[in-house]
């Protein structure tokens, strides 16, 4: 989320609901997330597909919990079921029994002799100094303690997502591409099916003759049949210093793509801003934009990067989040664009950057610039996971250079030679968020 009533800078793209102005005391039946640290949400590089679950457990009468942000009840589980009132951050919720939680997320809830669903992943509980659930009692009248891996995930940062079932989210940039013509070839798809990503900024989307059976088949036989692609407008004739084919941006996605479009960048003809609304789990849509900014210099970048702003604003409101993500094609990371973004999306996690194996961070051919990234909104980095690798894990992010993993065996089917191959443009950047 930018801000919880408008963007930065900006105007609201359309009305913000209004909302109550006092605190509401609510009921609350729901589950609380224990037994898990960190470690236990990472998945097994071993696993097709695997997806993380927490363990869940009833939440005792009486454990209170905090609202983190503006919410709605609704007459059924899911955001689009009518409102019956909406809260305010801040307001207190208690705990009144032990009930269910649907697989969307949702808590059946009591509210002043109104009744209806709220989502959970908008609850933080309250514990006290030792960790223990602030007033949380069992139904024999024990006092229940937090289990130290739930601990660890408030302490790290992550929301406390009462009743969930999370599971990792991983989003990745890409401009993998190779050879003389700038298109997918083998080492770079085996470098995306080894990521096993959920979400993908993909840069010069260009593969075999790039029809639609060319780009539905390859999106199949590298990510699964259940991801959706969008691709950009590329100009290919009328372009000075344009790629001959054009290098569309695009989206690939395992989550539905509601909407999407093709912003213009007035500063280049052979690829467009490309952006995909998807439906992730949780009350709120994600809005992933790809880009490949020019490498002309930082200046025109950074105007690439403003202008890009203004287009987010006009089209959005806080209701989404927004990632922002791929080819910076950017030489240091203090570069202006990063400042222009800096009030949607933020590229390094909480201590540092994404990097390899190594510990660089530097994404061109030759290792030596920054010119990847994967923006996160403030949301989605309170929620950021390390990334995991065999027995390594990377807090902030990863780079994937098939040179620098040992053993490879735990990225399979990458090869060696895969990141060093012909015309090899950069390295992905992998950032995992909970959902």
């Amino acid at each position: 989320m930018i801000d919880s009533t408008r963007w930065p800078r900006g105007g609201v793209a359309g009305p913000v609901p209004p909302l109550g102005t006092t605190k509401n005391v609510v009921v609350v039946l729901g589950l609380l997330l224990t037994g898990c640290g960190l470690h236990s949400a990472t998945i097994d590089p071993g696993d097709e597909r695997a997806e993380s679950a927490l363990e869940v457990r009833a939440v005792p009468v009486g454990t209170r919990a905090r609202l983190r942000e503006r919410a709605s009840l609704r007459t059924e589980p899911s955001r689009v079921a009518d409102v019956v009132r909406h809260f305010e951050p801040g307001d207190i919720v208690t705990v009144a029994g032990r009930g269910t939680i649907t697989r969307s997320g949702y808590f059946r809830v009591e509210v002043g002799g109104d009744q209806g669903w709220v989502f959970g992943g908008m609850l933080e509980f309250l514990f006290d100094d030792a960790g223990a659930v602030d007033a949380g009692r069992s139904d024999a009248g024990e006092a229940v303690g937090v289990d130290a891996g739930t601990q660890r995930l408030a302490d790290a940062g992550l929301a406390l997502d009462a009743g969930l079932t999370m599971q990792r989210v991983r989003i990745v940039a890409a401009n993998l591409t190779s050879g003389t013509a700038q298109r997918y070839e083998e080492s770079g798809t085996r470098l995306l099916r080894a990521l096993r990503p959920d979400v993908v900024a993909i840069q010069e989307f260009n593969v075999g003759d790039s029809s639609p059976d060319a780009l539905r088949a390859w999106v199949t036989s590298t990510f699964g049949a259940e991801y959706s692609y969008v691709r950009g407008f590329r100009q290919t004739t009328g372009c000075a210093g344009c790629s001959a084919t054009g290098i569309p941006n695009g989206v690939i996605s395992r989550f539905p793509v509601v909407d999407w479009g093709d912003w213009d960048d007035v500063t280049t003809l052979d690829r467009d801003f490309t952006w995909a609304r998807l439906d992730v789990p949780g009350p709120r849509d994600l809005v992933v934009v790809s880009v490949h900014l020019r490498t002309t210099n930082q200046t025109l970048r950074n105007a690439q990067a403003t202008a890009l702003m203004e287009l987010l604003r006009a089209a959005f409101d806080v209701s989404v989040d927004v990632v922002i993500a791929g080819d910076f094609n950017t030489q240091r990371r203090d570069e202006p664009c990063f400042a222009t973004l800096a009030p949607v999306v933020s590229v390094s996690g909480a201590t540092g950057f994404p990097v390899d194996a190594m510990g660089n961070g530097n994404t061109n051919a030759r290792r030596a610039l920054p010119y990847d990234h994967v923006g996160l909104p403030p949301a989605l980095v309170a929620r950021e996971l390390p990334v995991s690798v065999g027995r390594t894990t990377f807090p902030n992010g990863f780079v994937l250079d098939s040179r620098t993993v040992a053993p490879l065996s735990d990225l399979p089917p990458a090869q060696f030679g895969d990141s060093s191959t012909f015309g090899m443009q950069h390295m992905a950047v992998v950032r995992d968020v909970a959902y």
